[in-house]
């Protein structure tokens, strides 16, 4: 299992190849909103926080629909490449931080905070600091976009190499999410992936992380 600045490191080193990807991370991603729209109250949700935002495509869609978005992530050269890349849109922003060490944000600050295949990658202690983080900073809900527990060769082998939590998150992730998140909803919106949906407004609860 590689450090937090193992990681952040690898991820500073990819940011150009990984933004290779960008269009069709739209062309995919525009399908998961997609599939997971009847779960976002949008009426609202006009504020959106992205964890993890990589190089923008999710954080571009969240606009496309309307919301004022903030992206996040622990790589500086990320953070870069979003910027270029959603050049265009007024309603983007993105700075550098890391869920795992605090987000530099109010209780409360956005109405839904969103995360795309971060959780798998950190160990169990620092997932339930990123649900800590998304938690204390919504209003509304979070979901966590990641895998799910249906397995595949080729995943298991890019995951291997890339270090992270990957077969103990697939293995646990209900249970865990079940734990340590309020009102858990799971969609599942793509072949081999989930949105973890935690509603916290009119139910009284916080986020169970100890």
């Amino acid at each position: 299992m590689r450090t937090l600045q193992e990681h952040i490191r690898i991820f500073d080193l990819i940011a150009g190849i990984y933004n290779l990807f960008y269009p069709l991370q739209r062309i995919w991603y525009r399908k998961v909103l997609a599939a997971g729209a009847d779960a976002v109250p949008w009426e609202q949700v006009h504020e959106v926080l992205d964890v993890g935002c990589g190089t923008g495509a999710f954080a571009s869609l969240w606009a496309d629909f309307g919301c004022r978005v903030v992206g996040a992530d622990a790589s500086s050269k990320m953070v870069h490449r979003a910027r270029r890349n959603t050049r265009s849109y007024a309603s983007v922003q993105f700075l550098q931080a890391n869920a795992v060490t605090g987000l530099p944000f109010e209780d409360n600050s956005f109405d839904l905070a969103f995360c795309s295949y971060v959780a798998h990658g950190l160990s169990r202690e620092h997932r339930l600091q990123l649900y800590r983080e998304m938690c204390r900073v919504s209003r509304i809900m979070i979901i966590i976009h990641d895998y799910s527990p249906k397995r595949s060769i080729m995943i298991d082998a890019v995951e291997s190499l890339e270090g992270g939590d990957y077969f103990n998150f697939i293995q646990d992730v209900h249970a865990e999410m079940n734990r340590h998140i309020c009102s858990l909803k799971v969609l599942p919106v793509g072949k081999r992936s989930c949105w973890y949906i935690c509603s916290k407004e009119g139910t009284g609860e916080v986020c169970r992380v100890p």
